[in-house]
């Protein structure tokens, strides 16, 4: 992996958590990227896996802290108009 771009640490994938402040629980959730300008017609979205949504993996400085986030599908956000 790539030194961090801010400080040159060592950078690690991590994965994404979310905290429930009101239940005060936490866990891990998932986190998603939409193109809102890539159109898919209904019949398409449920007969095959054609989407306009890609997942997300996070990477962090293990020196800094500095995060970045990266899709993991890009081919699902390029826009068809």
């Amino acid at each position: 992996m790539k030194p961090c771009p801010e400080c040159g640490g060592q950078q690690l994938s991590v994965e994404v958590g979310l905290s429930l402040s009101l239940s005060n629980a936490s866990g891990t959730g998932t986190v998603t990227l939409r193109q809102p300008r890539r159109k898919i017609p209904f019949f398409r979205q449920i007969f095959s896996s054609e989407t306009n949504v890609s997942n997300v993996r996070a990477v962090t400085c293990l020196s800094c802290g500095y995060t970045t986030f990266f899709a993991t599908e890009l081919h699902n956000l390029l826009p068809n108009d």
